[in-house]
């Protein structure tokens, strides 16, 4: 799970309002569905690309991909490519919202209704840097084994 804690600027009324919050990102079954279901197309194909072409560009970059989070100024700038590339992008804007969760009644829900409100939220462009999308990337890698992969359904043996 990533938890992120996102500040960011909200209008209330006239006044501007500097909120805080706690986020929470899980790769699970229910956000691979979700993902398929709101794009049209397969999860891991995307995921795939996405990935293969971010470590593509953190090489060229000459940063520690361990090391992101405490990466010079310097090294964070050579990765503005990563955050411009459009396949990595859209991979990673249309992959969470489906995998943000939110606490309700004391569980963990993600479904088209949450999957919304991160789109629709204000805190999401916060998220567009090349540190969010390693942590994505490497939640989805670490938990990819409880996904399946392909769809098995109409197969007899």
């Amino acid at each position: 799970m990533i938890k992120k804690t996102v500040t960011y600027t909200d209008l209330e009324g006239d006044d501007e309002i500097k909120k805080e919050e706690q986020l929470r990102f899980i790769f699970t079954l229910p956000a691979l569905r979700l993902y398929e279901q709101r794009t049209g197309r397969a999860f891991f194909d995307d995921y795939h690309k996405a990935f293969t072409r971010f470590i593509d560009l953190i090489k060229v970059s000459g940063a520690d991909v361990d090391d992101v989070k405490n990466m010079t100024e310097e090294q964070q700038l050579s990765l503005l490519p990563i955050v411009s590339n459009p396949e990595v992008l859209k991979f990673v804007l249309e992959a969470a919202p489906c995998m943000y969760t939110e606490v309700v009644d004391g569980r963990f829900v993600q479904n088209d209704e949450t999957a919304s409100n991160a789109e629709m939220s204000l805190w999401l462009m916060n998220l567009v840097n090349a540190e969010f999308f390693g942590e994505l990337l490497q939640e989805i890698s670490a938990n990819q084994g409880k996904a399946p992969k392909g769809n098995k359904k109409g197969k007899k043996k």
